[in-house]
């Protein structure tokens, strides 16, 4: 015999109340304030973001336009070291990849730690509720994860392929094809000015680990989790007032609606910081990369 029960109840999402303008939701502010909107125009309001007080400068300063653009790529292409020998372009191509790659990435984050956006205040929607504006905030943030662990990945491989010495291959696709993590562990394992760069090595149990090196190893868990589980999410879009229940069988198992529970990040006090400080540590990372491979 199945039970069926049935319930109703409103509940919201935190980071609708995240967010007012002179003490008004910012719906409800738009509605009054018609019209494309300007900066002057928001001169003189009060900004409440979580319970803090906010101007308009304050509001919309964001520490990751200091992030640093790179130009690996640019600058070598204009210059005179460009060479057409093959295993070169190969390089030069991965260098592309990771000079995009690091661009888009810091983009993805301006976008995300940015608590206002004068283009979402003056979209052609019906209602500017800020939760909305929130989750593509939140979109950002996971690209930025996404993006900023796939640079690691790149820095590998291009040492892979500098270093890359069999004669048969004359394909980009392939020599990478050859490459994964474990096999780049396995080749430089006891080359340590390179090892050391990506990976700590650890014991346990007389067992060996490599571990991903700490200001790399955050950005890693968080996107093996986003793809493997898809177990993470915002605290700002943690439902409030949600409904549970918990159902206690005939043997004893009790089986409740929080079982299957997200774990939750807080964007603003974890995630928006650990990307700044990834985007540093990658972007050095690559420097080191690139002068290695420029012996």
């Amino acid at each position: 015999m199945s039970l069926t029960l049935t319930g109703y109840s409103k509940s919201h999402r935190l980071c609708e109340s995240y967010f007012f303008v002179n003490g008004h939701k910012l719906e409800h502010f738009r509605i009054v304030n018609k019209g494309y909107i300007s900066y002057s125009d928001l001169n003189d309001c009060v900004f409440n973001y979580r319970l803090r007080q906010y101007s308009f400068e304050e509001l919309i300063a964001n520490d990751a336009f200091e992030l640093e653009i790179a130009d690996c790529y640019t600058s070598i292409m204009s210059s005179e070291m460009f060479c057409m020998e093959l295993k070169d372009r190969f390089i030069f191509r991965l260098l592309e990849t990771l000079e995009n790659s690091i661009n888009k990435a810091r983009l993805e984050t301006i976008n995300a730690s940015s608590k206002f956006s004068m283009d979402f205040l003056n979209s052609d929607i019906s209602c500017h509720m800020y939760g909305w504006y929130y989750r593509q905030r939140c979109y950002q943030a996971i690209n930025a994860i996404n993006t900023y662990n796939s640079i690691f990945d790149i820095l590998m491989q291009l040492i892979w392929i500098y270093e890359y010495s069999s004669p048969h291959s004359s394909s980009f696709t392939s020599i990478l094809k050859e490459y994964n993590r474990n096999k780049f562990i396995a080749k430089y394992e006891h080359k340590t000015d390179v090892y050391n760069l990506f990976f700590t090595k650890r014991y346990k149990r007389s067992k060996k680990f490599h571990d991903t090196n700490s200001e790399y190893a955050t950005i890693r868990n968080w996107c093996n989790t986003i793809k493997h589980s898809g177990n993470l999410e915002f605290e700002g879009n943690r439902f409030m007032d949600k409904p549970t229940s918990k159902v206690i069988l005939n043997n004893g198992d009790i089986h409740s609606s929080t079982d299957a529970e997200y774990t939750y990040l807080d964007l603003d006090l974890e995630v928006i910081p650990e990307l700044l400080s990834y985007h540093k540590a990658i972007y050095d990372l690559s420097e080191k990369v690139i002068a290695y491979i420029s012996k």
